[in-house]
């Protein structure tokens, strides 16, 4: 969330010359309603007065002042101060965040966080104690934060604990804001087969229980990785998360027991597919106190967001588990382009904080606190300058209107122009969110308002009869507690909150013997993090399970076995002594029959340990289904026939409300060929209209092709998850192509004739790493076709999964060259 709120100082207005002027102090730019006002600017300008003005959160002029030189300074003062709300100083070509608000007075709700990357920001130890304070101030209770285990312990002999992410953290207690700490990485000699995850489970426990040692008095709670279904986690299933995430558990039990553990900073693209499930099984649950999600969707999708964690929670028999929300946001593109824009993202912060709140979400944490970039997408709740946002200002507003309430209802309104209207009681009485469809006019509630305030905290006027204008996208109306007739009580969000509610389940015993699967992936035909493994019918796939005991007792345990398959190479149930900090390797060989190939389905080899003492139970499952499921295709030297991209059944949808129609709205078809010089491409695609008015590396997000292409048959995971990306559209410029987000020089034509758009598309074989194209040559491929009819991208076809939601050539579909 990006305004440029640097203040530009003309030195010299014939000359046009401009000096940037940053605040002397950022929290000057902080201050309670009323309270005088001293701001000093530092800079290279010229000793000359500079004019400001100031525009209230609407965009409303507030007033006009200036600038005035001070020895090497400028400064600013407003000796009456300011009523509560945001405001912008603007001067010359950039402007200042001012946020006027009462500090936030005493206990803090915890349910308010901010994930602060601080630890990864480029922000100094000075600035980010600056912001933790600014966070205590204004009762923002927690910061989410992360490290990386091989920046403490590079080398398996030596932990490092000066560093910068030991003296960020010392900083947390100092200010009183609560820690929720997060990685997602391991050492190389840590993982001697795996990308990213842990496999050294011994080394793995050590860790945690020294960091615990060390860090103990800083933590709170800690998530055991982030977002482990993409490519923080490699793609890979969770049955290969888990193990190190066992491990982690029983060695803080030692050192830190009293700090919570998260599962598992889910980016929630598919809360009740196989990644959750396998994840459960795995004794994900079992081994948390909370769960943890991300967010970055419009605020109403998150009811049926936790719908579906809850429906999961329920199959796994922990229906009352908290639920930690640790991102949420909403993109701001190429720097807040419009105080619209900004006013339209605080709005959205506000709703995402009123639905979380009633759906009963134990903590909510926005992304994120400082500056931050990708690509065109900004984020940051204060400037680069440290001075506020508009959307800080609605998060602030939040916390002062919704701590330490429960949610009631929805207030009957019958008004059309109110989305929805959230009541939340407390001691002192009732407040009711109004979200409105589009700012303007007046709202009569039927009941007597003490007070009503805008989006950014600001007075609204309340007339005698007691009618509120509706001048933001959301208001606040405070009142005395409402009768419940004015309310139903009989929404999605109240039964969510009464489940969130339910006593929260306890963690299992943590086991001193943990199981550990590996599959050996070069007889999986294929595999991703949402749908486990592919295995060919008849093909015998070995799995070798380590059980690691993390004690240093020996631990005699029964192992049983249980699956569907045809299973060889040990008995399914036997009795074990692992060894004291030992492990025990079990070779074992599953096989898929002709007739489950047939059938389809996924198919779990479960084990699970039995304990003599019956103290703890451990657990491991893989999924597996066939790969049967897998497209191929034949391509030969000559164009082969069209191949159609599908339907509805292949059109996932980005923007809501404009869904595929029918084929004139958008359809595709494709041919192949190669030579051994080059795969040869094209793409019919008709489409009823033509926009791709985009640049790199934008070009996707219009009227546009995607190839994802992996050549060979690679062996190992790292060549596995390697491929090639490019994107070709017919721009007012003509046709443009890239190389995953640079520009490319691929021979590429497109023609568009009417509805119908034709694309040629080259891929040399050089540029795809490869001497020539032989037949019998295999590659994996998937295409997708963009749609943007002018207002976004709105969806698109695909041939092929891995490409237009995650990036995962394991889903890809296969080429078999002739």
């Amino acid at each position: 969330m990006r305004i440029l709120l640097t203040v530009l100082v003309c030195c010299g207005m014939a000359a046009g010359v401009y000096a940037e002027l940053l605040p002397v102090d950022s929290s000057s730019f902080f201050a309670a309603p009323g309270q005088p006002l001293r701001l000093k600017f530092k800079g290279a300008a010229k000793h000359s007065p500079v004019s400001a003005v100031l525009t209230d959160f609407t965009g409303e002029r507030a007033g006009e002042y200036v600038l005035v030189p001070s020895g090497k300074e400028y400064v600013l003062e407003l000796k009456q101060g300011l009523p509560a709300g945001f405001y912008r100083l603007e001067t010359g070509e950039g402007e200042f965040g001012l946020l006027i608000q009462e500090p936030s007075g005493g206990e803090p709700d915890r349910f308010f966080g901010i994930d602060g990357f601080l630890s990864w920001s480029k922000a100094s130890i000075h600035d980010c104690y600056a912001a933790l304070k600014l966070l205590k101030r204004y009762g923002i209770a927690s910061a989410r934060d992360r490290f990386e285990w091989n920046a403490i312990q590079r080398d398996r002999r030596v932990y490092s604990f000066r560093n910068p992410y030991d003296e960020m953290r010392r900083l947390y207690p100092r200010t009183g804001v609560e820690l929720l700490d997060v990685h997602h990485g391991s050492p190389e000699w840590a993982r001697p087969n795996l990308p990213r995850f842990p496999e050294e489970l011994h080394a793995a426990a050590a860790f945690w229980a020294t960091l615990g040692a060390n860090w103990r008095p800083y933590w709170k709670a800690v998530e055991i990785w982030n977002e482990p279904e993409g490519g923080f986690g490699a793609n890979l299933p969770a049955d290969q998360l888990m193990p190190g995430a066992k491990a982690m558990r029983y060695g803080l039990l030692h050192s830190a027991p009293e700090v919570k553990l998260g599962a598992a900073g889910f980016t929630s693209v598919d809360p009740a597919g196989e990644y959750h499930r396998t994840a459960a099984r795995n004794g994900m649950l079992d081994n948390a106190d909370f769960v943890s999600f991300h967010s970055y969707g419009e605020p109403r999708e998150l009811v049926k967001l936790v719908e579906s964690y809850r429906n999961w929670l329920e199959a796994a028999g922990k229906t009352g588990m908290p639920l930690w929300l640790t991102e949420i946001s909403r993109v701001a593109w190429d720097n807040y382009r419009t105080p619209e824009e900004a006013a339209r993202i605080a709005a959205e912060i506000a709703m995402q904080a009123a639905v979380g709140r009633s759906v009963g979400l134990e903590r909510i944490y926005f992304f994120a606190l400082f500056d931050l970039k990708e690509g065109n997408k900004t984020f940051g709740f204060l400037a680069p300058n440290r001075t506020a946002r508009a959307p800080f200002a609605a998060l602030v507003q939040s916390v002062r209107r919704l701590s330490h309430r429960r949610y009631r209802g929805e207030l009957r309104t019958g008004d059309s122009r109110i989305a929805s209207a959230r009541v939340f009681g407390g001691k002192d009485g009732d407040v009711t969110v109004l979200e409105v469809k589009q700012p303007g006019g007046v709202f009569s509630p039927g009941f007597a308002v003490r007070k009503a305030e805008g989006t950014d905290g600001r007075a609204l006027p309340v007339a005698a009869g007691g009618s509120v204008e509706l001048a933001d996208r959301v208001v606040y109306l405070e009142s005395a507690p409402l009768p419940e007739t004015l309310l139903n009580v009989d929404t999605a969000e109240m039964q969510l909150l009464k489940l969130a509610e339910l006593p929260a389940p306890e963690r299992s015993p943590a086991s001193p013997v943990v199981l550990f699967p590996h599959p050996d992936f070069a007889a999986i035909g294929r595999y991703s993090s949402m749908r486990n493994y592919a295995i060919a019918a008849e093909t015998p796939v070995p799995v070798a399970l380590d059980l690691y005991n993390l004690s240093g007792v020996p631990q005699p345990v029964t192992l049983t076995v249980s699956t569907p398959l045809k299973l060889t190479g040990q008995e399914t149930e036997r009795k074990i002594t692992v060894p004291a900090l030992g492990k025990v390797r079990l070779p074992f060989k599953v096989e898929l029959s002709r007739e489950q190939e047939r059938a389809g389905g996924v198919y779990d080899l479960d084990f699970e340990l039995k304990f003599e003492n019956e103290a703890f139970r451990e657990r491991a499952s893989l999924s597996f289904r066939p790969l049967g499921a897998v497209r191929s295709l034949a391509a030969g030297r000559k164009t082969s026939r069209l191949i159609p991209f599908g339907g509805l059944e292949n059109w996932t949808i980005r923007i809501k409300d404009q869904p595929w129609n029918n084929r004139a709205d958008l359809d595709a078809g494709f041919r192949l060929s190669y030579a051994p010089e080059a795969l040869k491409l094209e793409l019919e695609v008709e489409d009823d209209r033509h926009h791709a008015d985009f640049a790199a590396p934008d070009l996707w997000k219009g009227d546009s092709v995607q190839i994802g292409i992996q050549p060979g048959m690679p062996k190992t995971l790292a060549e596995r998850a390697k491929f090639f990306e490019f994107t070709v559209a017919l721009t007012p410029k003509g046709a443009v192509a890239t190389r995953g987000s640079r520009p490319s020089k691929i021979p590429a034509e497109v023609i568009r004739s009417g509805t119908r758009t034709l694309y040629r598309i080259t891929l040399p074989a050089a540029e795809l790493g490869v001497k020539e194209f032989r037949a019998g040559d295999r590659l994996r491929l998937s295409l997708v076709v963009n749609d943007n009819d002018g207002a976004g991208r709105k969806g698109f076809l695909h041939w092929g999964d891995g490409l237009g939601v995650n990036k995962n050539p394991e889903e890809f579909n296969q080429i078999v060259l002739q």
